[in-house]
């Protein structure tokens, strides 16, 4: 995530500051903003593939958070309509 930011913030960076040097249509910001957008979508897969995991203790300790049990009445449930 934080190289597609880096990415992204360089590039819309560079848009607004040396425009004539971006293609014809990347030179639109609504343009070069899409274009980061798409670049994020393969950017954040392939650094992930790369980049070594992290320790399960730490995310399962990251998470703990999650693990209370929370009664609520049927009323109350979003679950089935029954």
């Amino acid at each position: 995530m934080w190289c597609s930011f880096g990415f992204s913030t360089v590039v819309m960076l560079a848009n607004i500051f040396a425009k004539p040097l971006f293609p014809a249509i990347l030179q639109s910001p609504i343009n070069a903003g899409a274009f980061c957008m798409i670049a994020g979508l393969i950017i954040v897969p392939v650094v992930s593939l790369i980049t070594p995991k992290m320790d399960k203790a730490y995310v399962d300790q990251v998470f703990s958070c999650y693990d209370r049990q929370v009664t609520v009445n049927v009323t109350d449930s979003i679950g089935d309509n029954k």
